[in-house]
């Protein structure tokens, strides 16, 4: 397990190949199963451009503000870490504004001790999926792709930072120590979920695959913010890789039977109750 307690390499251009097959999640008799809870801790609706690369169609589509909570054999898995209104109003002001906004933390907290989450996968390092939260989690692990961390401590162009808290990196670096876990690649952090390497959204965007009684199912995140991205086989507008959100939305298709979006409200309504097991 390569872990990293101080600062990263300089940035490094690479891509995921398009013909890799990532690390399984399981296989066979004995196949870890696990419970996904939603976690929905705020929303809207948002224009339709923002999420549908050059799609003009008018109007809006619903939003949620999501992390995702893993239970099974492998101890509790959170996935993204949500953000509080406060921190990101100090950092954004009124850009990101929604009616109601509870503290994701506090919602977690509902379904499992933050202190007993084994482990605290990142998706991408943007700011509602990687904020000052991570340290609320005292005890987990936290699993994100060095590429992505590499794009935000070395960003080939200044607006790579500008939806990260820039000073969140300084923790990353400093203060996680050996609960930081760099990974390169697709990798299983326990038998039944692995990430998924696809690039696109961001350069070091990772899914998350999760093996559940209903089948393997791709925590997809802002790769695939809507299911329409995923169904019309449309990019979403917020990329920093065209190409490769293509191709990461095909690895998402090939190694997954369900897809959990980055910010589709209806995932609510596709799983009543926010359950998918």
């Amino acid at each position: 397990m390569l872990r990293c307690g101080g600062a990263v390499n300089g940035f490094a251009p690479t891509a995921p190949p398009d013909d890799a097959v990532p690390t399984p999640a399981g296989s066979g008799e004995g196949i870890a199963m696990h419970r996904i809870r939603i976690i929905r801790y705020a929303g809207g609706n948002a224009p339709r451009w923002l999420y549908f690369h050059l799609d003009e169609t008018p109007g809006t589509v619903p939003v949620g503000m999501f992390c995702w909570l893993v239970e099974g054999p492998g101890g509790p898995i959170l996935v993204d870490t949500g953000a509080r209104e406060e921190e990101t109003v100090a950092r954004y002001g009124d850009r990101f504004r929604y009616p109601e906004w509870p503290d994701p933390v506090a919602l977690v907290s509902r379904h499992v001790d933050p202190a007993d989450v084994r482990w605290l996968v990142i998706t991408h390092v943007h700011w509602d999926h990687c904020s000052h939260n991570v340290e609320r989690y005292p005890n987990a692990t936290v699993v994100m792709q060095r590429r992505d961390l590499e794009a935000r401590l070395y960003p080939p162009h200044p607006s790579f930072r500008e939806l990260c808290f820039a000073d969140y990196l300084d923790v990353i670096q400093k203060r996680l120590g050996e609960r930081l876990w760099l990974i390169d690649g697709d990798a299983q952090i326990v038998p039944g979920v692995s990430t998924l390497a696809v690039g696109g959204h961001t350069l070091g965007h990772q899914a998350v695959l999760v093996d559940t009684a209903a089948g393997r199912v791709a925590i997809a995140s802002d790769l695939v913010p809507a299911y329409e991205n995923i169904e019309r086989d449309v990019a979403t507008c917020l990329h920093e890789d065209l190409l490769q959100c293509y191709r990461g939305m095909e690895r998402i298709r090939r190694h997954s039977d369900l897809v959990l979006p980055g910010h589709d409200a209806r995932q609510m309504e596709r799983h009543p109750g926010g359950i998918v097991e």
